[in-house]
């Protein structure tokens, strides 16, 4: 309880706080004297439903823009006033329980001078059953996922400059017993009945609530069949909706859940807005890599404006307004112009057509963005306060698009008992894209648009994987290393684990995490020695061989040369005697003088045979 004495006009404004956007706003005024105030409250406090302790903390959020007043705020349980706690700095009213059980009923009351403005009522139930989600369940596995979602999550806030997120163990249990139970009865964001074993609440606030989480401030994105953490967030943050929890500034904490059909969970928290405002682009001003397309398959549909669903997109493009919920967001007009200045035709959501929240605008291209192509976003908007007042946020910014393609990862995933190719292309995918992997001259697998012709069994080794992109209008060559692996760890996870991506013979990525560093793919060759200490800058070199080799195998992916900075050489290959010796002929106006490595990738001869392992031979040119 609190107690003050001035006199001032107050003005008691009832809205919902809480994270779920477009809440109904009720207004009451009440002339005092002098000063306009205005109070701020939730529909019910914590925990509501059912709750895991049976000694929870109570909570409630009622908030007064000034306390220079005779105010009163008081909580009864079960009928009787308990001594509670409040602070005027969080709005929050508490009381620490202790062995409770069964229904119980909460209320809380405002008064000011004598006279009673607020009365707000809910029950809560103590489970009598015991919840463990994380009992039995793979810690390491679960710990690793959670570690990369979050670092991944934070790379994304920290280039669009909000707060980074921390884990949090509360809602790492929150969003694993929602895993649990979505991989039993493979429903959403909703928990259904209350006679079902695993259920913990209805909605993110009920399960949050449900395991003690203090903060009212909570969210909830779900994702399926991902292979872990990283590929999971990327996805989330694609979709215009889900994207909005990511980039909120307000959410300060996360855990999250994984389950064995590599479904993925993450729930948010923090204390919300405290009076602050931001506004937060995607892709964001200066961005350099922008994805081109997206496929548009979200729920809630952002193109059901439009009669639109599951079509091929260009990248969805964000404005979002982070203040208060009782801010009102107007879109006077916004436009999407390429490099040339010619105006790019979007699917445009403003926040007055929207029934998901107002606070942002999506600007969905119905086309492929262009690859390399520099776009310019206007949006003239402003913010209308409750007070009335407004405050312009327009925005002007600009990115740039992928200009070749580019993976962030490559894998496989096992469907009906075929292992499947799979891309997350870090450029945007072009579905018209053809993939074929092969070895040593013989096609294993060739996968267009939805479509993949496995023709013989792959096994462990070093593939050359070709991608012929028409959007990007580019091919491109990649070595990839497939070893075999055992724990698998959801359900159409495959036993082929991609371990290294090679690029022009460099690593790209590796999937065994080797610090991040780029590799030279013939690092682990066999040396040999060149002899000399230097050489002439016309240099050729001739390779003999005890067999034949296959003629397919002579090409600048098999052999090479690179320089000290490990990059290709533009050499110029022949095939001699029969197959049995290959000569490297200078580039065109020989070599510079520098330090280069000669490498001979594992070849293949005509009898069948592959070397067992690949040649690295330094040299030096002066």
């Amino acid at each position: 309880m609190r107690y003050k004495q001035i006199w001032f006009m107050l003005f008691i404004t009832f809205f919902l706080l809480i994270p779920t956007v477009g809440a109904e706003t009720t207004v009451t005024k009440e002339p005092l004297n002098q000063v306009d105030a205005t109070i701020e409250y939730l529909p019910e406090g914590r925990p509501s439903g059912i709750v895991q302790s049976s000694s929870p903390n109570i909570t409630y959020y009622i908030k007064l823009s000034s306390y220079d007043l005779p105010y009163e705020i008081t909580m009864y349980l079960n009928g009787r006033e308990v001594n509670a706690n409040y602070n005027e700095d969080t709005g929050i009213i508490s009381y620490q329980t202790s062995g409770l059980s069964g229904e119980n009923t909460v209320k809380v009351t405002l008064s000011t001078y004598g006279k009673e403005n607020l009365s707000r009522s809910w029950n809560f139930e103590v489970d009598d059953r015991t919840i463990s989600p994380l009992v039995g369940k793979d810690m390491s596995l679960l710990e690793r996922v959670q570690n990369n979602a979050l670092k991944r999550a934070n790379e994304y806030r920290d280039v669009i400059g909000v707060p980074q997120l921390t884990s949090n163990d509360t809602l790492q249990e929150t969003a694993q017993a929602h895993a649990n139970y979505i991989e039993v009865n493979e429903t959403g964001h909703t928990e259904v009945s209350t006679n079902e074993t695993l259920f913990t609440g209805r909605t993110p606030q009920d399960r949050t609530a449900y395991f003690g989480y203090a903060n009212y401030f909570v969210g909830e994105g779900i994702t399926y069949e991902e292979p872990g953490g990283p590929t999971a967030i990327d996805h989330l943050y694609d979709a215009p909706y889900h994207r909005l929890s990511l980039m909120n500034p307000f959410y300060s904490e996360a855990g999250t859940g994984y389950n064995g059909d590599g479904d993925f969970v993450i729930n948010f928290g923090g204390l919300g807005n405290q009076g602050e405002s931001q506004v937060v682009l995607y892709p964001y001003e200066g961005q350099a890599q922008a994805k081109v397309s997206w496929l548009a398959f979200e729920e809630p549909n952002p193109l059901r404006f439009f009669g639109k669903n599951k079509i091929w997109t260009g990248y969805p493009i964000s404005f979002a307004y982070f203040g208060r919920q009782s801010d009102r967001l107007v879109v006077r007009s916004s436009s999407l112009v390429d490099s040339s200045g010619q105006q790019v035709s979007t699917y445009t959501v403003t926040p007055e057509m929207e029934d998901q929240g107002k606070h942002h605008l999506f600007l969905i291209p119905k086309e492929f963005l262009k690859p390399g192509d520099t776009y310019q976003v206007q949006v003239s908007a402003y913010v209308e306060e409750k007070s009335g007042s407004t405050k312009d946020v327009s925005r002007t910014w600009s990115f740039k698009t992928a200009e070749k393609i580019a993976f962030d990862r490559v894998y496989f995933e096992k469907h009906n008992g075929t292992n499947f190719l799979t891309l997350e292309w870090a450029s945007g995918k072009d579905p018209n894209a053809v993939i074929t992997l092969e070895m040593n001259g013989e096609r294993y697998l060739r996968k267009e648009g939805k479509q993949q012709t496995t023709y013989r069994d792959l096994t462990s080794g070093l593939y050359t994987m070709s991608v012929n992109s028409p959007h990007f209008n580019e091919v491109k060559t990649y070595q990839i290393m497939i070893e075999s692996k055992e724990n698998l760890y959801f359900d159409y996870d495959s036993p082929l684990n991609v371990t290294k991506v090679f690029e022009d013979g460099m690593m790209v990525e590796d999937t065994d995490e080797a610090g991040g560093n780029e590799i030279p793919i013939f690092a682990n060759y066999k040396e040999w020695d060149a002899n000399q200490s230097s050489y002439s800058n016309d240099k050729v070199w001739n390779i003999r061989f005890n067999s034949s080799m296959l003629p397919s195998q002579v090409n600048s992916s098999n052999i090479y040369v690179v320089n000290n900075q490990n990059e290709k050489v533009d050499v110029n290959l022949m095939l001699e005697r029969n197959g049995t010796e290959i000569v490297v002929t200078p580039p065109s106006g020989n070599y510079a003088n520098g330090d280069y490595t000669l490498v001979i990738q594992p070849l293949k001869n005509k009898a069948d045979k592959i070397m067992d392992n690949g040649v690295q031979m330094p040299f030096k040119v002066q």
